[in-house]
């Protein structure tokens, strides 16, 4: 089952500030994007390797996915991690070329990118403030 409930720590970490410092900024918004980031590059990687992604795809995709930015307003709307990685890929989308596209989320799906990266996400706010 994904996590869904991830704006619920925007929403605790500003009630009580300086509290959790060291940990919240892990389960906010903004510091989730990096995991979905970090998924999607790797599975691009994985898939690129074993000859099912073009060079060239794998390249763009790679390149679009660490440079995009998704405005603040943007992260603001998503109500859980379902639709932040929606609105990631919608605004990768925007960038790639038309040939580079169909291979967008290509053998995943979204469970997939949205556990593991739940699981890199937990992992990390563990071992860097424990």
């Amino acid at each position: 089952m994904p996590d869904t409930t991830m704006n619920g720590f925007d929403e605790i970490i500003a009630a009580f500030p300086g509290e959790y410092d060291n940990i919240g900024h892990y389960f906010t918004t903004k510091g989730t994007l990096p995991y979905l980031k970090l998924v999607e590059i790797t599975f691009v990687n994985a898939l690129a390797k074993r000859g099912i992604y073009p060079e060239v795809v794998r390249e763009e995709i790679v390149r679009v996915c660490q440079e995009i930015v998704v405005p603040e307003k943007v992260l603001e709307t998503a109500k859980n991690t379902e639709e932040l990685l929606k609105l990631f890929l919608f605004a990768v989308l925007q960038q790639l070329s038309p040939a580079s596209k169909p291979f967008l989320g290509f053998g995943t799906a979204f469970d997939d990118v949205l556990a593991t990266a739940g699981a890199l996400r937990s992992h990390d706010a563990m071992r860097k403030t424990f």
